[in-house]
């Protein structure tokens, strides 16, 4: 698997990154790879590098940012404090060996295609720019909104709609 030079470096944070592993742990959905074949058992990550590239560095013992320089040592990656307090703070290599075979064990859904014709690639970078710009980020607002769910949301926002006090 080759990393094509549209994909961006490594850019997600500690956090991000923490976020996936505990997602894998927690036994959420994880969006999938799309690969490009690109020859006799060649292929290009079109999407998920990051996603990629977080699992390697976790399970390897290497920090987020990726391997260790070899003028400073650099300490593994480890995963946040936010989740749960049985893993929080935890490297790949101080988890259970329950939590480490759920991540060894967990599957990324994975998207392989193969451009038929022309014979030139171009389908990966239409690919790339639609799944990287097709959807809308959710503002911080209808973040809190989701999380807060329920009657009580329902009510206030239809008490809103009928009465300038409420908002």
């Amino acid at each position: 698997i080759n990393k094509p030079d549209m994909q961006r470096e490594f850019v997600w944070d500690s956090l991000r990154c923490s976020r996936l592993i505990e997602s894998i742990l927690l036994g959420l959905p994880i969006p999938p790879l799309f690969l490009l074949e690109v020859g006799n058992s060649q292929y290009e990550l079109v999407d998920g590098y990051q996603r990629l590239t977080t699992l390697v560095n976790f399970v390897k013992g290497y920090p987020w940012s990726g391997k260790n320089n070899k003028k400073k040592a650099l300490s593994a990656a480890k995963l946040s404090k936010k989740v749960s307090k049985e893993i929080a703070g935890k490297s790949f290599k101080q988890l259970s060996i329950e939590h480490q075979r759920i991540i060894r064990r967990s599957t990324i859904p994975l998207i392989e295609f193969k451009q038929l014709e022309p014979d030139n690639y171009n389908s990966k970078y239409l690919i790339f720019e639609r799944i990287n710009t097709g959807s809308e980020k959710l503002n911080p607002m209808q973040i809190r909104k989701s999380l807060a769910h329920g009657k009580f949301m329902d009510d206030l926002y239809r008490y809103a709609d009928k009465n300038e006090k409420f908002i």
